[in-house]
């Protein structure tokens, strides 16, 4: 990792933890790192694996505030979250990191297809499917018949 990866990092790991406080919060939005750490989901193949969950837990602690939502929405944030849930396969960590903010995205919607728009929920519910898949999971062929004790 070259130096300037390796800070960003860092500074990345440091703001997961300096974003539990609300003043924290606000100035990442009035100093404009909140846009700039969604435009890192832009390219996740470019980032390491570890700086990708380090900024998606900054985003999960971004989304306890409802002004920030829409600055995630306004970037296309979820859509691209939702990209990346679709390819991280097994990594449950990062799987499971982008669900939580979805859910803190979403907490107070009344219409999950307005406020994510009706191809990003659609492609959601696609995803976390496949997630439920246990023929995936467990190397079943398709059409076999599968042990009761497994599904």
């Amino acid at each position: 990792m070259d130096d300037h990866a390796e800070v960003l990092m860092e500074t990345v790991r440091v703001f997961g933890n300096l974003t539990q406080s609300k003043e924290v919060r606000d100035y990442m939005v009035e100093s404009g790192i909140l846009e700039r750490l969604i435009l890192l989901l832009r390219d996740p193949i470019g980032i390491s694996k570890d700086l990708l969950l380090a900024n998606v837990g900054v985003l999960v602690n971004m989304m306890a505030d409802i002004d920030k939502r829409r600055i995630l929405s306004n970037h296309n944030g979820i859509s691209r979250l939702v990209e990346i849930l679709e390819t991280c396969n097994d990594n449950w960590n990062l799987s499971s990191l982008i669900c939580q903010v979805i859910w803190n995205y979403s907490t107070e919607s009344t219409d999950l297809y307005y406020d994510l728009g009706r191809d990003t929920t659609e492609k959601l519910v696609s995803v976390l499917a496949d997630f439920l898949d246990e023929e995936r999971y467990f190397g079943i062929p398709e059409g076999s018949v599968i042990d009761p004790a497994i599904s």
